[in-house]
């Protein structure tokens, strides 16, 4: 949900898989924009966040799946990074907010590693697995900070970032034997 209406993806012959929006009504159920006209501008797993008063997504506008945003019209439906820019994909996923910044996972075309969104730009956060990504997962946002997992070479761990560069950190190596994998599952906030 946004502001007073739920927001979803909807395939409907003619236009393919778009944006919609509902406040609960039949004439309050709409397009809010037709992103790709030739074809799915929304991919079937829409998965938005709220942040800085607006509905942050994964669309492709034509140039590959990139991060945009909606305060509800079309005229506010646009894109506000080309990750991996032309018209490759970056594919943000796990979008997840946690006060100042958005963080998610995406694919500048090096691999898929943790980004974060400032409102203005898009960053890599770190580099973890130069040999092809960390293929982060599982965000979620406690204390500040966002928690995720991901492969910086000795397998699946977690980590944390408070949203910068020098913030973002492996929190511990669960299972210290190479590449074996600990894969953090299920995490969840709690009050400490």
């Amino acid at each position: 949900t946004f502001g007073n209406a739920v927001y979803f993806s909807a395939a409907v012959p003619g236009s393919g898989r778009e944006l919609w929006k509902s406040d609960g009504t039949t004439a309050g159920t709409v397009l809010v924009r037709d992103i790709l006209p030739s074809g799915d501008g929304i991919a079937s797993r829409f998965d938005a966040v709220p942040f800085f008063g607006a509905l942050y997504f994964a669309a492709d506008g034509g140039n590959g799946s990139e991060l945009w945003r909606t305060q509800g019209t079309g005229a506010t439906t646009v894109e506000v990074a080309d990750i991996n820019p032309g018209n490759n994909d970056s594919r943000p996923k796990y979008l997840t907010s946690a006060g100042p910044f958005l963080a998610f996972q995406a694919d500048d075309g090096s691999g898929a590693e943790p980004f974060v969104f400032d409102g203005l730009n898009a960053t890599m956060l770190a580099d973890l697995n130069s040999g092809g990504g960390s293929d982060p997962e599982g965000f979620f946002a406690s204390r500040g900070l966002v928690w995720f997992t991901a492969d910086a070479g000795s397998g699946s761990e977690l980590h944390v970032t408070d949203g910068t560069t020098g913030g973002t950190r492996l929190v511990a190596d669960v299972r210290p034997s190479g590449s074996a994998y600990a894969i953090p599952r299920f995490a969840t906030a709690t009050q400490l």
